[in-house]
């Protein structure tokens, strides 16, 4: 992982990042996305016991919104594996 990135996450995850948004956090999964040589793969569990938190259905529509960007023009490396994201 390069090593902006790992300090950017690891910021994030420690609570040290003044403003964290879903914004943030996807402009550094982006930046990760295109340094990285090999094929990023994203997991999420417990997707049953977040179904009711909006920042997690925010999460979800803004995966959507990049797969949907990616089936248009091909930029953005996202897979769809079996119907989801």
């Amino acid at each position: 992982m390069p090593m902006q990135v790992k300090s950017e996450m690891e910021s994030y995850s420690q609570g040290y990042a003044p403003e964290m948004t879903l914004s943030v956090l996807f402009r550094t999964l982006e930046k990760l996305c295109m340094e990285s040589e090999k094929k990023i793969v994203l997991m999420i569990d417990e997707v049953d016991s977040a179904s009711n938190n909006q920042v997690f259905l925010d999460f979800l529509a803004q995966l959507r919104a990049y797969y949907l960007i990616k089936k248009k023009n091909d930029h953005i490396s996202v897979r769809d594996s079996g119907g989801s994201i």
